[in-house]
């Protein structure tokens, strides 16, 4: 009983010294979610259903597990209060705002190591939260907290990377389970900060060469175990739709399979964005790689093809995604948006 009575105040005082570390997150929190719920106010007054939702509305069904989903669909008792999902919006929107504005401050934290946030700051995170694919992802009613979470738990591993190597193993390999079982088109979120932030201590010289290896590595071992154990214990009940998939690609159809994909949504990229706004996107990639190499502590031809490396990697992840998904909710806002936390 004693060893118990110490364990737990042990775990009490833990859990303090962490909520006072955190404590300088809430008002920038508070700031960001207020941006975002402004900025789909829009959207909620619009009271709009898609076909999903009308599916939902008439039926109260769920029908999540079909895409590997369980999470998703276990959650949904909860929020929703009945395993007959009533129409409770705008709550679920609402609560995506507030996981995908947590999600933001602690990016930031995560890049910038700072705890003091400026308009800047801001300005950087609103690619992730309001930028028009994931203001899609916002406007379905039931949807949106699920979506949000996946964002959350590919993000929040990292904040433990300082942490005994099992411990943040564990961390990324429950964060890509999470993610793989609420939606699956978040997962190329955590590889793009870890290649970014193994460019920034390169770059930096903030870690050795070894370092920075054994934490890619590390890393890549949780995420893809969380990926295997998805993959082979938890294979979706239904068929997949003619729009997405949520089965890996065998080997030998791999290669083929991202260059078929990244052409694709290249393609839609494309198609969707004003020759503007490319361009844009191509100022933002130069000035990048200019800040890189002005501020590098490297040589500066090798910070460019690392910078350059970097921005690829990060693309490659964004498209192709680790489980090959088709479907149609593209984040071009992530890179741009972990992009401007550098410059910013």
């Amino acid at each position: 009983m004693i060893n118990l009575t110490e364990m737990m105040k042990g775990k009490f005082a833990e859990w303090k010294e962490m909520k006072e570390r955190y404590r300088f997150m809430v008002k920038p929190w508070l700031i960001l979610v207020t941006l975002y719920t402004v900025s789909i106010s829009a959207i909620l007054r619009a009271n709009f259903s898609y076909k999903d939702d009308m599916d939902r509305i008439l039926r109260g069904r769920k029908g999540w597990d079909n895409f590997g989903r369980y999470l998703t669909q276990l959650l949904s008792n909860f929020i929703h209060g009945d395993r007959y999902l009533m129409d409770i919006s705008p709550l679920p929107q609402l609560l995506a705002v507030l996981l995908v504005a947590l999600s933001g401050i602690i990016t930031v934290y995560i890049i910038t190591e700072k705890k003091k946030f400026s308009l800047l700051s801001f300005a950087a995170l609103i690619p992730l939260g309001i930028s028009p694919y994931f203001l899609h992802c916002l406007s379905y009613k039931y949807d949106p907290p699920y979506m949000a979470l996946s964002v959350f738990a590919s993000i929040i591993p990292l904040l433990f990377y300082k942490k005994p190597r099992l411990v943040y193993i564990v961390t990324v390999v429950l964060g890509s389970l999470v993610m793989c079982t609420t939606y699956q088109a978040s997962s190329g979120i955590f590889p793009m900060l870890v290649v970014l932030l193994c460019f920034k201590w390169w770059n930096s010289k903030e870690k050795e060469i070894c370092g920075i290896v054994e934490f890619a590595g590390v890393s890549a071992i949780g995420y893809l175990a969380g990926l295997g154990i998805f993959e082979i214990f938890m294979p979706p009940k239904g068929s997949a739709l003619d729009y997405v998939s949520v089965s890996m690609v065998s080997l030998d159809r791999l290669f083929p399979t991202i260059v078929s994909n990244m052409y694709r949504y290249f393609i839609q990229i494309k198609n969707d964005f004003k020759i503007e706004w490319i361009f844009l996107v191509l100022v933002i990639f130069l000035v990048f790689l200019f800040v890189c190499v002005r501020d590098s502590a490297r040589n500066k031809p090798a910070a460019v093809f690392l910078g350059l490396l970097t921005l690829v990697l990060m693309f490659f992840y964004l498209l192709a995604r680790i489980q090959l998904w088709k479907n149609h909710c593209l984040y071009p806002g992530e890179c741009m948006g972990l992009l401007c936390f550098w410059l910013f």
